[in-house]
């Protein structure tokens, strides 16, 4: 979607938040505690608050899914930067990269754990295993572990 106004056009969903474009391709800038890209950081920081005080009946729903339609559309450069927004909030966080082609999450946290979210799917290992921590205090990290020759099975 070009706009906000577009998306209200189409959808009848609430927009728990916007995101602006970064103009570099290729690279994910993470997150961090000071950061000077205000906008950035304080987009995400208002996309966090959104889902922990919107009105909701019953008990909160504690995961989120990330996706789109096609690739390179920034689904695990905004995962990755809402769980960091989450965990320096204080709330425990676990970030699994469930992109079984082609995730990079583990390169983005500098993880060297060979071993993920492939083998717990594939019921080699159980998924406490599997659970890595991060350098950002209250966020954890499942990373995509081995490629599958046929991820969508």
């Amino acid at each position: 979607m070009a706009s906000y106004g577009e998306f209200q056009r189409h959808f009848s969903e609430n927009v728990v938040g916007q995101i602006p474009k970064e103009k570099v391709k290729g690279t994910m800038a993470l997150l961090q505690p000071d950061d000077p890209r205000h906008i950035f950081a304080e987009s995400y920081r208002n996309i966090r608050s959104s889902l922990l005080f919107m009105p909701y009946e019953g008990p909160r729903p504690k995961t989120i899914l990330v996706t789109s339609a096609v690739p390179n559309e920034g689904k695990s450069t905004v995962s990755a930067n809402l769980a960091i927004a989450l965990a320096l909030s204080g709330a425990r966080t676990l970030l699994i990269d469930g992109d079984l082609r082609r995730g990079a999450l583990r390169e983005q946290f500098g993880s060297n754990s060979r071993v993920g979210f492939a083998e717990v799917l594939q019921q080699e290992v159980p998924w406490q295993e599997v659970v890595m921590p991060t350098t950002y205090p209250s966020l954890f990290l499942v990373t995509r572990g081995k490629t599958l020759p046929q991820p969508s099975e």
